[in-house]
């Protein structure tokens, strides 16, 4: 994955260059399938390993090739390469869904010349489960999924080269077989490359999907630069036929992960009369001989008045900080718009000074209204200190409309340059006074960012009537550069 983190190579202390970067490369070697139980008692009433995949890298030769300067150099860090919540959905008949990419032997997420499978995995309320392969093509690792009226599902997924950048939809019409069409050819208008993808459907079943396009693959040359003129598109088949939409053209969050390997800049939601809601992160930075400011800050847009109109949802509070990480947008249950995202403090040489969970509500009158949540870690931490957490939050509702967030703590450490973990899995539950918060999943704080366990995303599921409340994660376990291994881990909460 892809992160945000940083500035320019040339305003880094210290700077990472790309030979660095290049170094960095992990290569996919084997993939297998290992299912093994796993208990967890703390408020958890179960939790079960889905899918334990291991990848490792052949033993080094004696005097590896030192990679070229400049790159390019690839990361695989996770099954889900969607950067978004919206890979694990729950059906209105109660079932849990799961989808995500499996590679075979030799081959790697991002590479366009390698295929895949793309797997839908169900999990029942009796917690039976049952997984299928749905189709095998490019880019099946950038997917999402969302469920009709009837409990049908819908998953979407995205492959990108250099002459078209499509979205492809496998549907099932009731009981019958998946069926497959293109929703949308891009032919490189917005860019080269479908970064991240988000995914609601309104009460009519129409479908709208958030689009989020750069100009080239940032496992690419041009990673430290692809995140400038970043477009962002709404597409939905409301109309009866795919349209799709320029939301805004603006330079996203930074897209290279020397320094962290997990990232989320966008997210969607549908309300009760079809209107789209949407979140995005921006990377401000001023012109050269215009001071200085490098900061991070998230719009907030809707199209409810016909068009859509955008607005400031969260900024920086100094020129350096990176507010808006993460963003989950979730509308309550009288349709108001709220956003869990992380505030990430820097210095100058844009080392990370703490990071926090933040909830913040849209009031009738406009104003967004933000409060802490979480500010330290329970357990995982780096070199830095214990004032690091609030990565990767998912924002729920419940039937008795109470906010409910997962997030997950940050490992913060310097060798030399600041690098961060992100790992365990905890819960924020609004009881209408404070915030009460629960670790649900632990891990061990990591010894470098190569020699490490952490979160790689994670998703909440809470059904309408509020009696089922469920977490799957994507857990990534580093050994070395070459070596590691990814699963999906489930917990029943309620």
């Amino acid at each position: 994955m892809a992160a945000a983190q940083g500035a320019n190579h040339d305003r880094m202390a210290p700077s990472p260059s790309k030979s660095a970067a290049a170094g960095r490369k992990m290569d996919l070697k084997e993939l297998g399938k290992v299912r093994s139980p796993n208990t967890f008692l703390l408020l958890i009433i179960a939790c079960s390993l889905l899918m334990p995949i291991s990848c490792q890298s052949p033993a080094p030769e004696p005097n590896p090739p030192e990679p070229k300067p400049g790159g390019p150099f690839t990361i695989y860090y996770a099954l889900n390469e969607s950067h978004s919540n919206s890979w694990v959905r729950q059906s209105p008949t109660g079932e849990l869904g799961v989808v995500y990419g499996v590679y075979g032997p030799g081959t790697g997420n991002h590479d366009p010349q390698k295929t895949g499978e793309l797997i839908y995995r169900t999990i029942m309320p009796d917690g039976s489960q049952h997984e299928e392969a749905v189709t095998t093509d490019r880019g099946v690792d950038k997917c999402v999924l969302v469920y009709d009226s009837g409990s049908s599902p819908h998953i979407f997924y995205a492959h990108s080269d250099n002459t078209d950048q499509a979205l492809y939809h496998l549907y099932k019409n009731g009981g019958g077989g998946w069926h497959k069409e293109t929703a949308v050819n891009f032919a490189s208008e917005g860019g080269k490359f479908i970064y991240e993808l988000s995914a609601d459907i309104d009460k009519k079943d129409s479908i709208h999907l958030l689009v989020l396009k750069i100009r080239s693959n940032p496992d690419s040359d041009d990673f430290l630069d692809c995140y400038q003129g970043a477009h962002l598109y709404h597409i939905t088949n409301g109309s009866g036929n795919w349209k799709k939409t320029l939301i805004h053209h603006y330079d996203t969050f930074y897209t290279y992960d020397m320094v962290v390997k997990t990232q989320r800049r966008q997210d969607i939601a549908v309300d009760s009369d079809g209107h789209a809601h949407v979140v995005f992160g921006e990377q401000y930075v001023t012109p050269p001989g215009q001071g200085h400011a490098d900061m991070a800050r998230l719009h907030y847009a809707t199209n409810k008045s016909g068009t859509w109109v955008r607005e400031i949802a969260l900024t920086a509070s100094n020129t350096t900080d990176d507010s808006g990480w993460y963003p989950s947008l979730c509308l309550d249950r009288t349709g108001r718009p709220a956003i869990a995202s992380t505030y990430v403090a820097r210095v100058v040489t844009r080392s990370a000074r703490y990071a926090q969970l933040c909830y913040s509500v849209r009031s009738d009158s406009g104003e967004w209204r933000t409060e802490v949540v979480a500010e330290r870690d329970d357990g995982y931490y780096g070199t830095d200190g214990r004032n690091y957490t609030g990565a990767l939050p998912h924002l729920q509702f419940d039937s008795s409309n109470r906010p409910h967030i997962v997030f997950s703590d940050i490992a913060s450490s310097h060798n030399p340059q600041n690098v961060l973990c992100t790992g365990q899995i905890r819960l924020a539950v609004f009881n209408g006074h404070s915030w009460d918060i629960s670790t649900i999943y632990r891990q061990p704080s990591p010894i470098s960012f190569y020699q490490c366990t952490e979160i790689g995303g994670q998703c909440l599921a809470i059904s309408k009537d509020g009696k089922r409340i469920q977490v799957v994660g994507q857990e990534l376990a580093s050994t070395a550069k070459n070596v590691y291994s990814y699963k999906l881990v489930h917990f029943k909460i309620k």
